[in-house]
């Protein structure tokens, strides 16, 4: 009997080692869910990313319009470059684009030299050293 016993025994030994169907079938769906949810993770974590991505740059773009106000005097609706050995620098220049404003025949009044913004101030050329002395 102790023969049929150690059969037994053995036998039950081999098949606690083989895994049936049903337990494959659920270690496979909890991968799936797993996988799912991961999946998940990445598509909010992109869509995070793609947030900060742009709340970085719009970061960035105030900090280089905040540096670049404190390179520049604003005065009747243009920005003056100061010198470093006093006074300012001649040409006006955008205030929204920073690029040099310029005065036709000095007659005009000053424009911004950048063709897609076109921003004008209420000066000309004429009265631009009369402007420069006003400056603070």
């Amino acid at each position: 009997m102790s023969a049929i016993t150690k059969a037994i025994s053995s036998v039950q030994g081999a098949l606690e080692g083989i895994q049936t169907v049903a337990i494959l079938k659920e270690r496979l769906a909890l991968i799936r869910d797993q996988l799912e949810i991961a999946r998940q993770s990445v598509i909010e974590l992109e869509k995070e990313n793609a947030a900060l991505v742009e709340e970085n740059n719009e970061l960035r773009e105030a900090t280089d319009r905040q540096e670049s106000q404190q390179e520049f005097v604003e005065y009747r609706g243009a920005l003056f470059k100061p010198l470093a050995g006093g006074g300012y620098s001649p040409d006006p220049f955008c205030l929204d684009c920073h690029a040099v404003m310029f005065s036709f025949e000095d007659l005009f009044p000053f424009e911004c030299g950048n063709s897609s913004c076109g921003k004008k101030v209420r000066f000309t050329g004429e009265q631009l050293d009369e402007v420069m002395h006003e400056l603070p």
